[in-house]
């Protein structure tokens, strides 16, 4: 059965236009090409012949183009609906956050930073990595110099919805000022955009 797929995607992808081209040359004659080739005789004689392998082929090229423009288009949708759904689960994460993760997104937008290095034990930036807002690089790094990092997707939504996470009445609020000089403190530096 892999063989006679194979078999069909080399006809569908390779063969099939350059003996449509052929065909339609010998059935609509340019030129007079089969005059000078001497093949009048056989292009009358197999007319029909020649017409369904011309039409048979025109038929594997544009179904061969439409597979790969469907599978263009699934590939566009599915990344459309999944971003759209793991906004849904970013933005449900977010509304549930205690005060402490409040105050490092609130401190990330406010100081317009990204990435926060912290132990990597911190209870506050292993809770955002557990609800997928911050993430960790892959690869080596120091325990107690760990970089996280608000993912792309938590970023732009962040930057879009400011006014929601970063308000002015946060900013006077002595309870969160002191959450966020907690998380500065715990932080052993900071990373901007």
């Amino acid at each position: 059965m892999e063989i006679l797929t194979k078999i069909f995607e080399v006809v569908t992808n390779k063969i099939s236009l350059p003996v449509a081209i052929l065909v339609a040359i010998l059935l609509f004659n340019p030129l007079n090409i089969i005059y000078k080739f001497e093949l009048e005789d056989f292009v009358s004689s197999n007319k029909s012949i020649l017409w369904i392998i011309f039409l048979f082929a025109i038929i594997l090229y544009l179904y061969e183009k439409s597979i790969k423009l469907l599978k263009l288009i699934h590939e566009k949708i599915s990344k459309k609906y999944l971003a759209s759904k793991s906004l849904k689960i970013i933005t449900k994460n977010l509304d549930g956050l205690s005060d402490l993760e409040k105050a490092w997104i609130y401190y990330c937008l406010r100081e317009n930073i990204r990435t926060i290095i912290a132990t990597s034990i911190n209870s506050i930036a292993v809770s955002l990595e557990g609800k997928g807002i911050i993430s960790r690089p892959y690869g080596q790094y120091n325990i107690l110099n760990t970089p996280f990092t608000i993912g792309n997707n938590v970023w732009k939504y962040l930057k879009k919805n400011k006014d929601i996470y970063c308000s002015d009445k946060k900013l006077n609020d002595i309870t969160y000022n002191s959450y966020v000089d907690k998380i500065v403190k715990n932080a052993r530096s900071v990373v901007g955009e």
